[in-house]
């Protein structure tokens, strides 16, 4: 499960679901574009697609996925963490 840590723009949030499509090999060295976007928020339920291309907006998709996160509460996220980060 990955945490999003602390940010500028919120409390972080916690992986609750994560799906990812591989659709084609990426090169070694290739420029991708990454692109996520939120679908749908309930209370703290947030529903988040993304893909990600080659080259630019409008290259070949590599991979898609869709993710389902839950947002922290403020005081969650200033309390002291370790399990925030790869685990």
């Amino acid at each position: 499960m990955w945490r999003a840590p602390n940010t500028a723009d919120g409390p972080g949030a916690v992986t609750a679901r994560f799906d990812a499509r591989f659709r084609r090999q990426t090169p070694i060295g290739a420029t991708v574009v990454v692109r996520a976007w939120t679908l749908e928020r309930r209370g703290r339920l947030v529903k988040a697609p993304a893909e990600v291309r080659l080259d630019s907006d409008e290259g070949p998709v590599l991979a898609e996925a869709k993710a389902s996160m839950f947002v922290r509460e403020p005081e969650e996220a200033t309390r002291s963490d370790l399990s925030i980060g790869l685990q």
